[in-house]
């Protein structure tokens, strides 16, 4: 039997390399949300999730959250830390994330 393609998000390369770019040092990123189910408009935000072994402090998050604003990604980045989520939250966008 063979294997589904793996899914892609439906994010722009030069904005997934910036991302890449600002938080990839944190732990493994995710997409979720509509950039993930392709059910996104052209100006959707992206909902990205950050997996680490650890929380991340709020002033680490502030920082990156500010890279993002100032950032070329011509869209809104939201981004979250898996590990101040609810369990309900994590296993909604779990079904449909993607990793970066």
């Amino acid at each position: 039997m063979q294997q589904p393609p793996p899914k892609k998000p439906h994010i722009d390369l030069d904005s997934i390399m910036e991302i890449r770019r600002i938080a990839g040092h944190l732990g493994k990123i995710y997409v979720f949300g509509s950039r993930a189910t392709g059910r996104n408009k052209p100006f959707s935000d992206v909902d990205l999730c950050v997996v680490s072994n650890t929380a991340i402090p709020d002033a680490v998050m502030a920082a990156i959250k500010e890279s993002f604003q100032e950032s070329r990604i011509p869209f809104k980045v939201d981004i979250v830390d898996y590990h101040q989520m609810s369990d309900d939250f994590r296993a909604m966008i779990a079904r449909d994330w993607i990793e970066l």
